[in-house]
């Protein structure tokens, strides 16, 4: 079963809403709320959201900044090399991928390591990311 992304990009015209379509207009050192992130990369998946690791990581920041972090300096973790090359393959038709989620603070990707490691695959050595801001860190989060 492929990965709801790589369906995306295969009905385009069909599939990908307006408020996708503005996510991918984005620019380097463009900042966005949480609620419109929670809302992009819930778009991306095909799982459930509620109470999970990248929900309490989008709202324990209150906006996010489109950064372009080296991929050298990203931990990357093993993940399924078949889904790998489909996000490869995207890539190299749309030369475009959702940028990854990742939290600065603690050095972690929160979403994307399948999108990392294909671009780290690819020979780039630069990854668009959606970093939280850290003055905007919700002073009563609780990590789950």
């Amino acid at each position: 079963m492929k990965n709801k992304f790589i369906t995306t990009f295969e009905n385009f015209n069909e599939y990908i809403n307006i408020e996708f379509e503005k996510m991918k207009s984005h620019k380097i050192g463009d900042i966005i709320s949480n609620d419109i992130l929670y809302k992009y990369i819930d778009a991306l998946h095909d799982f459930d959201m509620d109470n999970d690791f990248i929900k309490n990581h989008i709202f324990k920041y209150s906006k996010f900044e489109l950064c372009n972090l080296i991929i050298d300096d990203i931990d990357l973790d093993s993940v399924s090399k078949s889904l790998v090359n489909d996000y490869l393959d995207e890539y190299k038709k749309t030369n475009w991928y959702p940028p990854i989620l990742y939290d600065k603070d603690e050095d972690v990707i929160i979403d994307g390591y399948h999108r990392a490691n294909a671009i780290e695959k690819s020979g780039d050595k630069f990854i668009l990311s959606w970093c939280g801001v850290s003055s905007t860190i919700n002073p009563f989060y609780e990590y789950d």
